[in-house]
């Protein structure tokens, strides 16, 4: 039962019953006056006059004899208006009375008002004003009986109720208000009662009210929003539901109103409006792409900066898939989910794919955001142009309208909790009839850990406290939880004694709802702000600034407090120019690209263009300027670097060691850079161009197709093949291909190539000699022999045996110096007693009277995969013959000595090929090649790492020398498995030209390995490189804590390939070397560095 019912009911229960045709009048008037004209107009109105009278007296008689409905009295006379006291006895019968009055004086209206003042008095009165007055008496009197009577509990009920309750006479004058009415407007029911509301209405709503008024006449039932001028000249919002008072009289019926207080959910409505139009226009202003998504990866809203970027509309964008609009998709995909899963991402690469196919690369920065409850519910990300420095604001659209209040719930309840009444509001809140819940107790509306919350209240109310707007919640019929905001009243009975509780409850959880995406729209708006990189600003009518980001902050050195409420041009070079832009702003509505210069605080200045336009407030009115600075120096920076980088990779692509190329998918070559065209035999790219390629390049056309094959359906593949050169010779290949996707189609395919003809050869001669090594172990004409450490023969070649008459069989397992010296002992000049000491190869001259003649012979280590040493490979060869000879050649070729001790290391590693080889064969096949060419690797690898470092620097003639340092020195202990040996680099932060670093690395590479090869048999040590300069020269220093170096160790007469490289690499250099073996080994290198050639 809603409100106005009950409100029925209760009038019907009090008798208010009456038709106001036939009312009986006792007419008091003066003796001059026209008495014929008031009677005429009071029976042509339905009225019947009773009596007639001139004197008060005689009415006062009167009036307790016949008990008129009403008393119409005529006060002109001075007289009259003395007696008015005798009336006394008339005011106790509660007759109303209307006083005429056409012509006296102020001071006597204030003495009748003195003696009663709910009485009427119509001044100048006209017909319909007489019979307005003579309704709203009538009207009122019967209210004030009843609220008299013995229906106090039903007042008291009325005067609890949250809404305002009035009742309004067919003509629109107030004949009752209830505490809350007057609460809510802010005048006392003196102020109203009698008066038009039509007064209390403001002006902008007096066209709709007139229409009501109507309505009011006709007896309709209605809903309307009132806008009421309060006394203190604020706005009262309402929902006024107005309904007839008598179902069965049709016109002229006084109308019962219920007002429901909206003025809050107005000035809601209001704020979210103005957020909503407030953050539109940060994420219109904005001049980079913003987008939000889903936690579906579809997008949810962008700005027209995306449309711009994509070259799509923002209906075509919002429910696709984010990652839609990049050239990789799937990388777009990753992005967001990282997102989700760290909830920010800073300078995420991504490259957008426009309509029209153009690509923009862009670096996103996206954080997640999330609602009231804090479940994060999508992404908001901001990308940057990188190709142009574009800068934008964040945005989302995340307000909602608000939802509009129900009907209250209006509840009587016993003392003990039992539900007495039960109305229509409560059934539409808690979802139960009346008739399910009358007589059930309170608590079945009460969430079972709130049972104890009712009965508390309760007693607080026996106690006389006040509940007023108590919020808690509620459980509906469903099951569901909703807010609620509670009023608790007392209901006393005629002798003042408590018999039950009123309850009015209304349902805030929608507002509930408003106030969290008022904060979450809050939040989300200074989100938008805060991932700006750009400086943003508002700013007021009067030029101050109303809020910055922290982008703002950093600009201009200035706390955001500090900033917030002083003039925007303080921070400007031209305070004057930046006054007109934001004036220019508020009087076009827009600016774009306006040039200004920020003012740091430490001093420095940087350019800028402004990019700002207007927000309005829900009328429409101009509130402020939102404005966005575009750090314009950066981006000269950036196109500058940009250039620059095109122009190194370009030089890069063009210098580089590997063939590079692109081809188009039908076989023509769009590019190929110096080495390619090179390594080709071509002279210049335009006759490189002009090839096709299964014709002119590969050797077997047939191979293009299936090369295509396998990268086209992988994206990208390596390969071998080979193919001609300009003068036909054939060269094999290693390639790299990958296919270029416009738009999911291919169009070009990218690759690098690579000569490895004599690497393949190398590697085909390694297979073959591994196939045939004991062939050759065999077919050496040198006395060959494998022993164990204990001396003991492992292995012997035919010559070995056939020297001694024997089979390689039959030598396993006898001594070497049974076997060669004939005796039980090893001989103090056996170089295997030697390489057992320190693990070093040893080679001695000796003549053997039981061999009968002069041998060189040579012991190599044969270590296992841990470098335990499992034997020796020793080789004799009979010099007898050749020794004049060779002494000669020695004495002819002294200037060849270093080419004939390279040729003789050359030996010394083939034969070291063969130990491994034969190693190999009887441990571990897999390691023979890896045991030739570790050394040799590690200093062509030296060579490529200043390569490197030179393609990764900004000069293309020199590096950082600390850099390549640490990582050659990183990949030697790497390629030894030496980790355990610890490294201590002390190199200045220096860059060397390729003239001196190549030799540095070199002699590092070649010191280095020593200590790590020979320096720490236990694997444990510090390997300490040091580098300093000074104006005049350089100093390196490469120093162990190893075991040393011989005692007989003489740098000035080395026989080893490595030291005598580091001695030609130091007179390159133009240096000194000097060598300490006293605690551990030292290598300290003085020089300078050599000047640059440029390259031909």
């Amino acid at each position: 039962m809603n409100h106005n019912n009950k409100i029925k009911e209760f009038i019907q229960k009090s008798n208010w019953v009456f038709i106001l045709f036939g009312v009986n009048i006792l007419l008091l008037v003066d003796k001059n006056s026209k008495t014929t004209n008031i009677k005429n107009k009071l029976e042509f109105f339905g009225y019947k006059v009773q009596y007639v009278t001139s004197s008060a007296r005689e009415a006062v008689e009167k009036a307790l004899e016949i008990i008129p409905d009403i008393i119409l009295m005529d006060i002109t006379q001075k007289e009259e208006i003395e007696s008015i006291n005798t009336f006394s006895k008339i005011y106790e019968s509660n007759i109303p009375i209307i006083y005429l009055n056409t012509h006296s004086k102020d001071s006597e209206i204030r003495l009748i008002n003195q003696i009663n003042h709910y009485r009427y008095i119509i001044q100048a009165h006209k017909s319909r004003d007489l019979k307005y007055a003579l309704d709203v008496a009538m009207h009122r009197n019967k209210i004030e009986n009843i609220l008299k009577g013995d229906e106090k509990q039903y007042t008291d009920t009325l005067n609890t109720l949250p809404e305002g309750l009035t009742i309004i006479a067919p003509e629109g004058g107030f004949i009752y208000v209830n505490k809350i009415f007057e609460a809510m407007i802010g005048y006392k029911k003196e102020e109203l009662i009698g008066h038009d509301l039509l007064k209390f209405i403001d002006e902008s709503e007096l066209p709709q009210m007139e229409g009501s008024l109507k309505k009011i006449l006709d007896g309709e039932t209605f809903e309307i929003q009132c806008k009421f001028k309060r006394k203190d000249g604020s706005v009262l919002w309402t929902i006024a539901k107005h309904s007839p008072l008598y179902e069965d009289i049709g016109k002229n019926n006084p109308s019962i109103v219920l007002h429901t207080d909206i003025t809050e959910l107005k000035k809601a409505e209001a704020e979210l409006e103005l957020a909503s139009r407030y953050n539109r226009s940060l994420i219109e202003a904005s001049l980079d792409p913003l987008v939000t998504i889903g936690p579906d990866g579809k997008v949810t809203d962008v700005n027209s900066a995306t449309e711009k970027a994509t070259g799509y509309l923002k209906e075509e964008i919002i429910g696709s898939n984010f990652s839609n609009y990049f050239t990789e998709p799937e990388k777009a995909d990753e992005g967001y989910k990282k997102v989700f899963k760290e909830g920010f991402v800073k300078d995420y690469p991504l490259e957008i794919q426009h309509k029209n196919g153009a690509k923009i690369p862009v670096l996103y920065n996206a954080s997640v955001y999330n609602d009231e409850t804090g479940r994060i519910i999508g992404v908001f990300a901001a990308a940057r142009d990188i190709s142009q420095l574009i800068q934008a604001e964040k945005n989302n659209q995340l307000l909602a309208n608000v939802v509009e209040s129900t009907d209250d719930a209006i509840i009587i309840k016993s003392l003990d909790g039992a539900i007495l009444s039960w109305n229509k509001g409560a059934e539409q809140i808690y979802g139960y009839s009346a008739e399910e819940v009358i007589g059930e107790n309170i608590s079945v509306i009460a969430p079972i850990n709130l049972s104890n919350e009712i009965s508390s209240l309760i007693e607080k109310i026996k106690k006389s406290e006040k509940i007023q707007h108590y919020e808690t919640i509620r459980l509906k019929k469903d099951g569901s939880i909703i807010n609620v905001s509670i009023t608790l009243s007392p209901v006393f009975d005629n002798y003042g004694n408590l018999i039950a509780i009123s309850t009015i409850a209304r349902d805030i959880t929608e507002r509930k709802k408003i106030e969290n995406e008022l904060e979450l729209a809050g939040r989300y708006n200074r989100s938008l702000i805060e991932a700006s990189l750009d400086p943003l600003v508002t700013i007021g009518p009067d030029g101050k600034v109303t809020d910055v980001n922290s982008a703002t902050e950093k600009a201009t050195g200035y706390l955001k407090e500090e900033i917030i409420g002083s003039n925007f041009s303080n921070y400007f070079t031209e305070p004057e120019k930046a006054d007109e832009g934001y004036k220019k702003v508020f009087k076009e509505g827009f600016v774009k690209d306006y040039s200004l210069e920020i003012q740091h605080k430490n001093g420095t200045k940087t350019p800028v263009l402004y990019n700002a336009s207007v927000y309005n407030d829900e009328t429409g009115r101009i509130i402020g300027v939102f404005a966005a600075a575009r750090d314009i120096k950066e981006y000269k920076k950036v196109m500058t670097a940009l250039r620059e980088s095109e122009k190194k990779y370009r030089e890069i692509y063009e210098e580089s060691f590997d063939g590079l190329f692109i081809t188009s998918p039908n076989g023509k070559i769009l590019d190929m850079n110096k080495k390619g065209i090179e390594m080709f035999g071509y002279d210049s790219k335009d006759e490189i161009l002009d090839l096709d390629l299964m014709e002119d390049v590969y050797d077997d056309p047939t191979d293009r197709a299936k090369i295509l094959k396998l990268v086209n359906d992988q994206g990208s593949a390596e390969y071998e093949v080979v193919v001609k050169k300009k003068n036909h010779e054939k060269m094999i290949t290693h390639c790299s291909l990958t296919a270029v996707k416009k738009n999911g189609v291919i169009t070009s395919y990218r690759g690098i190539i690579r000569d490895i003809t004599q690497s393949k050869m190398a590697e085909n001669a390694i297979i073959r000699a591994k196939e045939e090594w004991e062939d050759t172990f065999n077919a050496v004409p040198d006395l060959i022999v494998i022993l164990d450490t204990n001396f003991k023969v492992l292995r012997a070649n035919k010559a070995m045996a056939k020297k001694f008459n024997t089979t390689p069989e039959e030598m396993v397992g006898l001594t070497c110096h049974e076997v060669v010296h004939g005796i039980n002992s090893v001989p103090s000049f056996c170089p295997f007693s030697k390489l057992l000491l320190d693990g070093h190869e040893h080679t001695s001259e000796i003549h053997e009277d039981n061999l009968g003649g002069d041998f060189i012979v040579s012991v190599s280590p044969l270590n296992d995969n841990n470098g335990k040493l499992r034997g020796v490979v020793h080789v004799a060869r009979d010099i007898t013959e050749r020794k004049k000879i060779e002494t000669e050649i020695k004495k002819s070729l002294d200037e060849k000595e270093v080419l004939l001790r390279e040729i003789h290391h050359r030996v010394k590693n083939n034969l070291q090929i063969i130990a491994s080889l034969l190693n190999l064969q009887e441990i571990n096949d897999n390691q023979c090649a890896d045991n030739v060419l570790k050394e040799s690797m590690g200093r062509v690898k030296t060579m490529a790492t200043v390569h490197e470092k030179l393609y990764g620097s900004s000069s293309m003639s020199k590096i950082n020398f600390r850099e390549f340092t640490e990582k050659l020195v990183y990949d030697i202990l790497y390629s030894y498995g030496r980790r355990m040996i610890k490294t201590n680099l002390i190199i200045e932060d220096i860059n060397l030209n390729i003239d001196t670093a190549m030799p540095l690395g070199l002699i590092i590479n070649e010191l280095v390995t020593n200590s790590v090869k020979y320096a720490f048999p236990d694997l444990n040590g510090i390997i300490t490189i040091k580098l300093s300069s000074s104006k005049k020269d350089m100093e390196l220093t490469v120093a162990d804590n190893g075991i040393g170096l011989p005692k007989d160790f003489n740098i000035e007469n080395i026989d080893t390939l490595g030291l005598e490289l580091v001695k030609n690499l130091v007179n390159q250099l133009e240096g000194n070397l000097k060598v300490n073996g006293t605690d551990g080994t030292e290598f300290k290198i003085s020089f300078k560095e050599v000047m640059y050639k440029d390259r031909v």
